[in-house]
C-alpha cells in the first residue's frame, strides 16, 4: 500500500484541530489536493537526487567518520574508541558499515542511507501531518520538509543527522497511530518499535520523554489510572533501551570540555545561566535560528545574492517576519484547540533547551533536526489558520502563500541548479584529485596537518597514486612561529630529494578535533597564517610554479632547487597574509 494511504488509527477523541472544508465541491478538492501532494513528494525526492548524484567531496564531519567506518569492522564500531573523538549511534553506524562492504566505501555508498532516511521522513510526514492538519494543509507541511535546503543536505550527508530526523517522524506517526490503544498488544509494539528507533537516534530521547511525560500528566490530571498503568509498557521499554544503549556505548564516550568550549564560543549552542534576561535574548533568537536550520524557511543570501546581507531591509528580504508569524499563531491555534497534542510537541523542544542550559546538549543547527516534525506541525497551523481568516480573499491568502514559501523555492532551485552554493561545501577531493592527476615520479607531497582526515580517507577509498607526507600536529607543543617550524623539520626531512613538492592545506581550519578555541594564542594571531608559514618556508626552498584554489582547499606545486650540503637551512619568513577569522570545522 502507498505510503500515501496509510491508515492512522483513530484517536479516542475527535481529532484535535477541526477542519474547515476547503472551497469547491469536495471530491474535486480530495482529488487536486492529492495530486499537488504526489507533485510536490516528487519534486522533494527529485531534489535529493540531484545533489545525491552530484556526489559532491565529504566535508569535515563526513570524513572524520568516514576514515573510522572504512577502518572498523562491527565489533570494533562498538567497542573500540573512535578515531577524531566522533559518535554516532550503533543502529546507524552498522546500517552504513553494511551496505559499504555491498557497495564499497566511496561517497555514495556512505550516504546511502541517509539518503533512504531522508526520502522516508518525507513519505512518513504524510500521515503525520494528516493527522494533524486539512488536506491543502497536509501539501503545505509536506513542501517545508521537501524544499527545505538544510534537509536535502543533511539527507546526502554521510552522517546521523538524517535518520534522527527519520526516527523523530516515524516517533511522532507512532504517536497518532497508538496512544488511543488499550490493548497490551498494541502498547507492546509501540514500545518494542520506539526502543529499535533510540539505537538510530540518540536526540530522539526527547521526542519520547515527551510523549511520555505529556500522556502521563494527562492521565493523572484526569485520574485514568488504568490508563497510566498501560502506558507503562511502552515507556518502560524506551526507558530499558535507553539506558541499556547509555551503558554499553554512550557512558563510554569521554566528556569533550574542548567540545562544550567550542560550542559555547562559536555557536552559542548552551542557554546561559541562570535565568536572566540574557537568556530570553538567547531564546528569542535561537526560536528565529529555527527558521534557517532546520526549516530553511528563510532566503539565504549567498552567492550572487551576498549583497543583500548589506542592505538595511535584509530582514525584510529574508521574509523571517512572515514565518515567526506563522509560527506563533499556529502555537496559539493549536494551544487553544489540543492542549494535550500541543504539549506532546512542545515538550521536547523545552526538554532540548533544558538540556542545552546545563550544557549537555547543544541546542544549534544540525542537533535540532529531530524537531522538525514539531515545527512543521507549528507553523503549518499558523498557515491554515490564516486561510481560514482570508477565506472570503482568496487572492490575498494567495499572496501570503506564496511569499511565505518563495525563499525556500528560491534556495533550494539556486542550489539544485549550482550544487556549489549548498551549505558547508568543500572540495577536499578536488584538491587531492588534481594532485593525483598531476603527480610525476620524484615528486612528494606533503599534507598540512588540517587535511589528514581527507588524505587518510580518499587514500582508502580511492585509488591514490602517490603516498604523502602527513603533518604532524605540534602547534600545541611549540611556543612560536619558529619554534613551530622547527618542530616540523622532522616532515620536511621526509621531502628531501623530491625533484617537485605538492602542498595541500585548507586556509580555514585553525582547530583540530580535541583542540581548545583560540589556544595556543600566538598561533591565532589576527596576523599569523599558518598556511602561508608553509609557503615562506618552501619558497625558500624552490620555486612555487602553480596554485590552485578550491575555495578553502588549497594545492601548491613548488618546483625545489638542489643545495649545496654546507649551506645552512634558510630561515623561513614570518610574516605571511592574513588568515580567515573563524574555523570552519563541523563537530
Amino acid at each position: 500500500m502507498s505510503v500515501l494511504s496509510f491508515a492512522v488509527s483513530a484517536p479516542a477523541r475527535p481529532r484535535p484541530v477541526t477542519p474547515v472544508a476547503d472551497s469547491g465541491p469536495a471530491r474535486t478538492g480530495r482529488v487536486s489536493w492529492h495530486r499537488l501532494l504526489y507533485l510536490v513528494l516528487a519534486l522533494g525526492i527529485a531534489l535529493r537526487l540531484v545533489h545525491f548524484f552530484y556526489s559532491r567531496s565529504f566535508v569535515t564531519d563526513e570524513l572524520y567518520l568516514g576514515v573510522n567506518l572504512i577502518r572498523k569492522g562491527y565489533w570494533a564500531l562498538v567497542t573500540e574508541p573512535f578515531a577524531y573523538q566522533q559518535k554516532a549511534p550503533i543502529g546507524y553506524l552498522w546500517a552504513v558499515k553494511t551496505v559499504a562492504l555491498v557497495f564499497g566505501y566511496g561517497e555514495k555508498s556512505l550516504r546511502l542511507v541517509s539518503l533512504l532516511a531522508g526520502i522516508g521522513s518525507l513519505l512518513v510526514l504524510v500521515p503525520v501531518a494528516r493527522y494533524f492538519l486539512k488536506p491543502s494543509t497536509v501539501v503545505v507541511a509536506v513542501a517545508i520538509m521537501a524544499f527545505s535546503s538544510a534537509c536535502v543536505f543533511h539527507s546526502i550527508e554521510a552522517k546521523q543527522y538524517a535518520t534522527e530526523l527519520f526516527a523523530a517522524v516515524v516517533a511522532v506517526w507512532l504517536y497518532t497511530r497508538y496512544r488511543a490503544r488499550t490493548d497490551v498488544g498494541s502498547l507492546l509494539i509501540w514500545g518494542l518499535l520506539g526502543s529499535a528507533l533510540l539505537w538510530f537516534s540518540f536526540s530522539l530521547i526527547f521526542v519520547l520523554a515527551g510523549i511520555g511525560l505529556g500522556l502521563s500528566v494527562h492521565a493523572v490530571a484526569r485520574r485514568q489510572w488504568r490508563t497510566l498503568f498501560l502506558y507503562a509498557i511502552p515507556f518502560g521499554l524506551w526507558v530499558i533501551s535507553f539506558g541499556a544503549q547509555y551503558l554499553l556505548i554512550t557512558s563510554k564516550y569521554h566528556e569533550s570540555g574542548w567540545l562544550i568550549d567550542y560550542f559555547d564560543r562559536m555557536d552559542q549552542a548552551f542557554m546561559p545561566m541562570p535565568p536572566s534576561l540574557a537568556s530570553a535574548k538567547w531564546l528569542a533568537h535561537k526560536v528565529y535560528l529555527t527558521l534557517l536550520h532546520p526549516l530553511s524557511l528563510m532566503l539565504d543570501l549567498d552567492g550572487n545574492l551576498d549583497a543583500l546581507n548589506h542592505h538595511p531591509l535584509r530582514y525584510v528580504f529574508k521574509m523571517g517576519w512572515l514565518h515567526l508569524i506563522c509560527l506563533a499563531v499556529g502555537a496559539v491555534y493549536f494551544a487553544r484547540k489540543d492542549r494535550l497534542n500541543f504539549a506532546v510537541l512542545l515538550l521536547p523542544m523545552l526538554l532540548a533547551v533544558a538540556a542545552s542550559a546545563v550544557k549537555v546538549y547543544p541546542f544549534h543547527e544540525r542537533f535540532t533536526l529531530f524537531l522538525l516534525p514539531a515545527l512543521i506541525i507549528l507553523i503549518s497551523l499558523g498557515v491554515e489558520y490564516l486561510q481560514r481568516r482570508l477565506s472570503g480573499r482568496p487572492a490575498w491568502f494567495g499572496l501570503l502563500l506564496a511569499l511565505f514559501f518563495a525563499p525556500t523555492v528560491i534556495t533550494s532551485a539556486r542550489e539544485a541548479a549550482d550544487p556549489r552554493l549548498a551549505m558547508h561545501t568543500e572540495y577536499s577531493r578536488e584538491a587531492l584529485m588534481y594532485v593525483n592527476a598531476h603527480y610525476r615520479p620524484g615528486d612528494a607531497v606533503y599534507v598540512f596537518w588540517n587535511m589528514n582526515q581527507s588524505y587518510e580517507y580518499y587514500q582508502l577509498a580511492y585509488p591514490l597514486k602517490f603516498r604523502a607526507v602527513t603533518g604532524s600536529f605540534v602547534k600545541n607543543e611549540a611556543s612560536s612561529p619558529a619554534d613551530y617550524l622547527r618542530r616540523l623539520q622532522p616532515d620536511f626531512d621526509q621531502l628531501k630529494g623530491a625533484r617537485r613538492v605538492w602542498l595541500l592545506y585548507d586556509n580555514q581550519n585553525r582547530n583540530a578535533i580535541g583542540d581548545y578555541v583560540t589556544l595556543p594564542a600566538w598561533y591565532h594571531r589576527e596576523d599569523f597564517s599558518p598556511p602561508g608559514l608553509l609557503q615562506g618556508y618552501f619558497g625558500t626552498l624552490g620555486r612555487k610554479v602553480e596554485q590552485v584554489q578550491y575555495n578553502r582547499n588549497t594545492v601548491v606545486l613548488y618546483q625545489l632547487q638542489p643545495q649545496p650540503a654546507s649551506q645552512p637551512t634558510p630561515r623561513p619568513a614570518l610574516r605571511p597574509k592574513k588568515a580567515a577569522a573563524k574555523p570552519a570545522v563541523r563537530r
